[in-house]
């Protein structure tokens, strides 16, 4: 009887083993069908929501500029001192291009966008002409950061495809394109950048800009012909103008013509600034910069420091300030045309989206569709 008793036990406790068993197989068949359903759901809404945001992206490229092109040639560009330029050299020589053979798309940051942002929104009655050494796709559009599409948003941005043979060729500085002066030079970008905005000015006249200023209002206050101090010491060429004709326009032939047969290799700005401020002060017949600003004896003008250039390159972290920086702005936006943000010296520098530091308060109103669509760092 203890036997059959001791055998019915291991009989039910089998039982109840293997009944165990089946309800915890039944759990995990529900439970992975369940996650597999719930899973697939999820993918498939996620694969919904990027197919619903790509569709909303490439809408808005089509839907934006299917109307123009946003490529003209150098031979589209009128000789009229309101021409606006923008010149991009990361690829202007043999060395500086290995590095973005395979690129498609355009190669402006957020911050070199602004710059163009705010001077086409400053100055939609002006064409305005990006000059873009790297190699870029006819749909371009589809490989380039979100910012870099609202720039086409303004009827005025025009896009230059460019190799230098195109720039240089019977020009005055035609020498120092055959030899490959620029492919040996120590600063191929910097160099190449200061050459070719002066020759953009002596063949079609206009202004030139850097890709680090904000333009703060319309350049329709200032006369053709002009620069603007950065220092007491120095004329600065990260804002200039020039008419293609007249005593200015042959002045830039000089200058171009000095650099064809004196050009300086090492020094980062002996072909800016440091060639263009002794050239203007002869020029202008007067002994120093701030006689220049007064009384220039040809058709030039020499502005003053705080009307294109109100914060010196010392004190730019002023800028990036978040408690400083209003008073800044403030300042600039009274009695300034634009502003140098020093990229040498400030390209390393944060700035939160939505602060107050100065750099942002001015994004957020010169060039606010970049500024909107470049995630939480400018």
């Amino acid at each position: 009887t203890l036997l059959m008793k001791r055998a019915r036990v291991k009989t039910f406790v089998l039982y109840a083993a293997l009944f165990s068993v089946l309800i915890v197989l039944l759990l995990c068949d529900l439970y992975i069908g369940s996650y597999s359903i719930l899973t697939s759901v999820g993918l498939q809404n996620f694969s919904n929501f990027f197919a619903a945001e790509n569709g909303r992206f490439q809408t808005e490229i089509g839907s934006s500029f299917t109307n123009r092109s946003l490529f003209v040639s150098m031979a589209d560009i009128n000789k009229t001192a309101t021409n606006i330029f923008f010149v991009e050299t990361r690829c202007s020589t043999e060395k500086t291009l290995e590095g973005y053979l395979g690129n498609k798309g355009f190669v402006l940051t957020a911050r070199q966008s602004c710059a163009v942002e705010s001077t086409a929104l400053t100055n939609p009655d002006r064409e305005i002409y990006v000059f873009h050494s790297c190699p870029l796709d006819d749909d371009f559009l589809h490989y380039s950061p979100h910012f870099v599409v609202q720039l086409f948003r303004y009827p005025n941005v025009h896009v230059v495809r460019f190799n230098n043979s195109q720039v240089f060729n019977g020009s005055p500085v035609q020498r120092l394109f055959e030899k490959k002066l620029l492919e040996n030079s120590s600063y191929p970008i910097e160099h190449s950048s200061d050459v070719i905005r002066l020759l953009l000015l002596w063949k079609f006249g206009g202004t030139y800009c850097d890709l680090d200023v904000v333009t703060l209002r319309s350049l329709e206050g200032l006369r053709s012909n002009w620069a603007g101090a950065e220092s007491d010491g120095a004329i600065a060429t990260g804002v200039m103008n020039f008419e293609p004709v007249g005593a200015a326009h042959y002045m830039l032939q000089r200058i171009l013509q000095h650099i064809n047969y004196y050009y300086d290799k090492d020094g980062w700005s002996s072909n800016g600034p440091l060639l263009v401020t002794p050239f203007i002060i002869r020029e202008c017949n007067v002994l120093k910069v701030e006689e220049a600003a007064d009384r220039c004896l040809i058709n030039f003008t020499v502005y003053r420091r705080y009307v294109l250039y109100p914060i010196h390159y010392s004190q730019v972290r002023l800028l990036f300030d978040s408690i400083l920086g209003p008073q800044a702005v403030k300042m600039v936006k009274t009695q300034s045309y634009s502003v140098h943000l020093w990229n040498k010296i400030s390209r390393d520098l944060m700035v939160n989206v939505g602060s107050t530091q100065g750099y942002a308060l001015l994004a957020e109103q010169f060039c606010p569709r970049v500024y909107q669509s470049c995630g939480t760092l400018f």
